[in-house]
């Protein structure tokens, strides 16, 4: 289910770059690759992010001289896993960690924003705390019950209930996420509803 909050109704017709954000487990990658099937482009931060941090950038360089090469593996890729574990509970760490990758990614999602073929979904989990919420026309923030995120997240390997738990709880709160956006999408874990939901937005952008 959507809602659009008060917002957008102050919104421009014209929505070509539509931001996609919501905390962990919520849904928001979901969403955003059923719109792909209404002729809307996805757009990845975390995709972005692991290509600024591969094998010969210089984004992989800076994280190797801030964190030594404990967290590289054996074929000098990224150890995401181990530089996770770094950070997980090291606010400061992460911090500096953010202060590398972020100039990396905002430069890249500037350039393909302006080069892709329209409209665009931009999917991004720091869409607001990165202040990316300037570079496109709509926020939509995704969120989902507590218990529904925390059963998504616990599939994924390595993953204990404690560690979601802590996970949710550094992210900002879906009312912060909210407060800040133009629509609210309720993601109840019904794909058949969660699809609808995709195509009212995909139709949106094609108005």
């Amino acid at each position: 289910m959507i809602v659009f909050l008060p917002s957008f109704h102050n919104l421009g017709k014209n929505i070509r770059i539509m931001g996609i954000t919501g905390g962990i487990g919520s849904g928001k990658s979901t969403l955003a690759r059923m719109m792909t099937r209404y002729g809307v482009t996805h757009l990845d931060a975390d995709t972005i992010s692991r290509e600024v941090s591969a094998p010969g950038t210089p984004g992989l360089a800076m994280i190797v001289k801030e964190f030594g090469t404990s967290i590289l593996t054996a074929s000098g890729d990224l150890d995401r896993r181990r530089l996770g574990d770094i950070v997980f509970n090291d606010c400061q760490a992460r911090r500096r960690l953010q202060e590398i990758i972020h100039p990396l990614i905002t430069h890249q999602v500037k350039s393909r924003l302006q080069t892709l073929p329209g409209p665009i979904v931009y999917e991004a989990t720091l869409l607001l705390e990165s202040g990316h919420d300037s570079l496109v026309d709509m926020v939509v923030t995704v969120s989902a019950p507590a218990d529904t995120r925390l059963k998504r997240i616990q599939v994924r390997p390595g993953m204990t209930e404690e560690k979601a738990r802590t996970l949710i709880s550094v992210q900002q709160s879906d009312q912060w996420r909210e407060e800040r956006s133009h629509a609210v999408v309720r993601n109840t874990g019904d794909l058949q509803d969660l699809m609808k939901d995709a195509q009212e937005l995909a139709f949106l952008m094609s108005e």
